[in-house]
């Protein structure tokens, strides 16, 4: 028979379950109510193996579970302080391993980088006056060298995408993408002071994670994480109860970037509004239409029943368009190596093979920095061109 390992801290127990975002409830399915509740108040102790599994379910090293007291991490929920506590349940253990990746990622950019972000400018060193948003909003355009002219010029809302996700990186700021379990989500973003990051959720439309991207950065602006969420009418039922204005604000200010008013005010000046227009200057601006929806709605021309009944038609063009069998399953999952250059993005993977050229990390380094086995690493670096590995 196994031993138990006695000399666990119960503690140690609660706060894995805790910090992964596993409820009590999902942890009993897990393990069984006797043996969860045993190892929690120190009056059952786990062999090896079941040390083993707990610590992957957890998404902990079996290490941390010998420490004398539960290490003093950053409160990723805590610190959206603009989010309502009650709606900071969002942060279920599908979000939290998200959370887990954006910031293994984050700490993978200090070691690359040596503890330092060498940008020319970081957004977190740059003075913003929040009091007006269009003032904010033609400071970061004029930070990033895009006029309005410049944007209406993307062909298409992944070039958009790139586009701007390179501008952020030119402002210290890394833009991850992942495959969010659920698309209440739309990203997230983890402020530092060095090296602040956003996640987006990439099973949403390009427009949806462009508004994320502005929206995410007024966090950064402001100096706080936060999460963008697909249906907002959560955040604004609450209004009365919760100051959520820098909530309501990252919207404003996204939607205040991306169509600025002076410019949609001659686009849309003396023409009616409809379907195909709403369309056409949605894809002139590479937005989605539920954004001119609210700049329609903000500047008096449609009503309120009316903006929130053609939201419900455009609901799908938040979603991608995925072929599904019979079984419900998604057919096909993309070019592995075009996934992982999207979700990475093309910065971040140029620093990890450039510090393995410079000979400053090693293969098996670079593969752990990519999260790739090796003989992927090794194909991924052919199909861009970058030289033998």
């Amino acid at each position: 028979m196994a031993e138990s390992i006695t000399h666990i801290n119960p503690k140690m127990f609660i706060w894995a379950r805790e910090v992964s975002g596993t409820t009590e409830i999902e942890a009993i399915d897990k393990f069984g109510k006797e043996k969860l509740y045993g190892w929690e108040n120190g009056t059952v102790f786990p062999t090896y193996a079941e040390l083993k599994v707990i610590g992957k379910y957890y998404r902990k090293p079996i290490a941390v579970f010998f420490f004398p007291e539960p290490p003093n991490m950053k409160d990723i929920p805590a610190s959206c302080r603009t989010f309502p506590i009650e709606e900071r349940g969002v942060f279920d253990r599908s979000l939290t391993k998200m959370v887990d990746w954006a910031r293994s990622m984050q700490i993978n950019l200090f070691e690359l980088n040596g503890g330092v972000n060498n940008v020319t400018r970081k957004i977190t060193d740059i003075t913003f006056d929040t009091s007006d948003l269009s003032s904010v909003a033609k400071q970061l355009r004029t930070l990033m060298n895009i006029d309005i002219s410049k944007q209406k010029s993307f062909r298409t809302r992944d070039e958009a995408f790139e586009q701007w996700r390179h501008c952020f990186f030119e402002l210290g700021v890394y833009v991850f993408k992942n495959s969010f379990s659920g698309n209440d989500v739309s990203g997230f973003c983890i402020y530092d002071k060095e090296f602040p990051v956003i996640c987006i959720n990439n099973g949403l439309a390009h427009s949806r994670q462009i508004f994320t991207l502005f929206h995410e950065m007024y966090h950064l602006i402001c100096a706080t994480s936060g999460v963008d969420l697909l249906d907002d009418d959560t955040l604004i039922s609450q209004v009365d109860r919760f100051d959520i204005s820098v909530e309501l604000a990252c919207n404003k200010f996204a939607g205040t970037f991306l169509v600025p008013d002076d410019d949609f005010a001659k686009v849309s000046r003396g023409k009616a509004f409809n379907d195909t227009a709403i369309q056409r200057w949605a894809d002139l601006y590479s937005v989605s239409r539920d954004v001119i929806l609210y700049k329609l709605y903000e500047k008096d021309r449609i009503t309120f029943d009316t903006l929130i009944e053609k939201r419900r038609e455009y609901t799908e063009d938040y979603f991608r368009k995925f072929q599904v069998d019979e079984s419900g399953k998604k057919k096909g999952g993309g070019n592995y190596y075009s996934t992982q250059a999207a979700y990475k993005g093309r910065q971040y993977l140029e620093l990890a093979y450039r510090r393995y050229y410079e000979k400053k990390i090693s293969l098996p380094q670079l593969s752990q920095y990519l999260n790739m086995k090796v003989h992927n690493v090794k194909e991924l670096a052919s199909q861009k061109g970058w030289g033998a590995v």
